[in-house]
């Protein structure tokens, strides 16, 4: 089954859940959040927690960041770029043009856990079309 078939899918079950959803009195008391008195107060909640967590986030990669720039001298981020360099054999790069046989590109998007343009599907399809014509069913 492509993405393209389970987009389509999910599309269609979204549908049909808003439209049922739609017709149903909503329990504010069923929300896991602290705030139950609006939808609105809710998902602010949502949004400051998730606004720390983007915060902290930041401050990590800062002061990773901050870590890695201690060496020593020059010759420590010399030494560092070479071994970058000798460890890119085989990698993908962003800016030289390469050619990959098919079993080399099968193997690489096997590593990271890759689909192919095969097991995409159709990247044109428009789901908004197929929620639309599920919802207004």
């Amino acid at each position: 089954m492509s993405l393209q078939t389970k987009i389509t899918a999910l599309a269609e079950t979204i549908a049909t859940q808003v439209k049922n959803i739609k017709v149903k009195q909503w329990d504010l008391t069923t929300l896991t959040t602290t705030e139950k008195n609006t939808i609105v107060w809710a998902i602010n909640e949502v949004k400051a927690s998730i606004w720390t967590l983007d915060t902290d986030v930041t401050t990590r990669i800062n002061t990773a960041i901050a870590n890695a720039l201690e060496w020593e001298d020059l010759s420590d981020l010399a030494d560092q770029i070479l071994a970058l360099v000798q460890a890119d054999n085989w990698l993908v790069s962003a800016t030289a043009v390469q050619s990959f046989t098919d079993p080399q590109k099968a193997q690489a998007r096997s590593n990271i856990n890759a689909a192919s343009a095969t097991d995409v599907g159709d990247t044109t399809r428009d789901f908004v079309t197929d929620f639309n014509n599920i919802y207004n069913a």
